[in-house]
């Protein structure tokens, strides 16, 4: 998690820096950019959850001979 942290992070700092700057546009495609992140990021985790989850549930078939 911690390269996510660091994205998030910049991207935070990128949509401030744009507002402070009075540039409402790029403020606006910086927030965007944040958010598309942001879905994708929770996105994958629920996939690996559901992943993890249906592994744990799987009847154990032994070793495969």
């Amino acid at each position: 998690m911690p390269r996510t942290f660091e994205e998030l992070s910049a991207q935070h700092r990128a949509i401030m820096e744009r507002i402070v700057a009075g540039d409402a546009e790029g403020a606006r495609d910086a927030a965007d950019v944040h958010l598309e992140f942001v879905r994708t990021t929770v996105r994958r985790v629920e996939d690996d959850l559901a992943r993890a989850e249906r592994a744990a549930a799987a009847p154990d078939l032994g070793t495969i001979r």
